[in-house]
């Protein structure tokens, strides 16, 4: 067996499993390098509560959600001819579960920066970017009333983001549960938002991904954004999340294209193109090409092994841009970019004493 059938062979396990599948690239492709590539402890800990905080937010309340919703729909749906509108009663369900799980997910990645922002002051007894990043040296004597209260204002974040997503979930959900028992048809706008933003079948486990880029991305930059400490966090997160719609957008097209050209250009039948492709929910072309239709409707052809190649490089491709483009590349950038900054505006651009790894006590001057 070749390295790149015992891939292929992997990736099939993998996709078979739609909340792991997505959940691995996300640690491997974007979180774990993310959080390697710092410039002390202090910001590995800092990056690491922002990346994998989300990460568990994001499955966590999904897959809770997911599985508190589904039996609730269904004792409303069970006996579908006393309802005065069946079949917009189906839509009204897959609407109100898409925007109940949405709703509460877009706040949690809100909120998760404040959070980080509380635990990493506690640390590291500051809450100056600069100075837990170890560009500026911190002062002999901390400011504890004065720490207390950013720690205070950062839970307070918290607590009015994530109690905010509960109340829009609950609203989204409520909505749908009125409709449905008023009989009231889909309008245009609920229509467009089920045709775009709507899950696949009203599963977790078909997220759209135009969600996943307003309700995660979005949500994600909004809320690092809104939770920089100093000016330059702010414009190391615009760097950031110039980055990221640059990966988003270009480079997913580029490959689009040439894979699914290749594909084509190697099967030579239109008809057997569409079937290896396979449709998502809106009776599209997939995007991405898929290894398990590959094997199965190409179990015959000399075409096979070639096919699952392309895959495989595919796969590769998006990995090594999200590692590359939307984790490494922009925080490197930002470590010169921020040191440049820090002399231009005349502040002390000294080495920041090492504080030993376990948590500093900020009532103890450094020495």
């Amino acid at each position: 067996m070749t390295f790149v059938s015992s891939i292929a062979n992997t990736l099939v396990q993998l996709q078979a499993k739609p909340v792991l599948y997505p959940l691995i690239k996300e640690v491997m492709g974007c979180n774990t390098p993310k959080t390697l590539v710092v410039r002390n402890q202090n910001e590995m800990l800092d990056v690491a509560t922002g990346q994998f905080g989300g990460t568990i937010c994001f499955f966590g309340s999904g897959i809770v959600l997911d599985r508190i919703l589904k039996p609730l729909y269904q004792s409303i749906l069970r006996h579908p001819h006393l309802l005065p509108n069946p079949k917009a009663a189906l839509e009204w369900t897959r609407l109100g579960k898409s925007f109940g799980i949405y709703s509460l997910q877009g706040a949690l990645y809100w909120a998760v920066p404040f959070f980080r922002n509380f635990l990493t002051s506690r640390r590291s007894g500051t809450h100056n970017f600069i100075q837990m990043v170890g560009v500026q040296r911190k002062p002999d004597v901390i400011n504890l009333q004065k720490l207390k209260e950013k720690q205070a204002y950062s839970l307070g974040m918290v607590r009015n983001i994530v109690t905010g997503g509960v109340i829009a979930s609950a609203l989204s959900i409520g909505a749908s549960i009125y409709a449905i028992r008023k009989g009231l048809a889909i309008n245009k706008p609920a229509a467009f938002l089920l045709k775009h933003l709507g899950l696949g079948g009203g599963s977790f486990k078909n997220y759209p991904r135009w969600a996943e880029f307003f309700f995660i991305a979005v949500a994600s930059y909004v809320g690092w954004i809104h939770a920089t400490r100093d000016k330059f966090e702010l414009k190391e997160q615009l760097l950031q999340f110039g980055s990221f719609l640059f990966g988003w957008f270009v480079p997913p097209l580029l490959f689009e294209r040439y894979f699914k050209g290749r594909l084509r250009s190697l099967l030579k039948n239109e008809a057997l193109f569409k079937k290896v492709m396979g449709t998502n929910a809106q009776g599209q072309l997939n995007s991405k090409l898929n290894i398990s239709n590959i094997r199965k409707f190409l179990a015959k052809s000399p075409a096979l092994k070639q096919a699952e190649a392309l895959a495989v490089y595919e796969f590769a491709a998006g990995m090594g841009v999200s590692v590359v483009l939307l984790a490494t590349l922009p925080q490197l950038l930002n470590f010169k970019l921020t040191k440049k900054r820090v002399a231009r505006s005349h502040l002390p651009n000294l080495p920041q004493p090492q504080i030993p790894y376990p948590r500093f006590s900020p009532t103890v001057p450094l020495q």
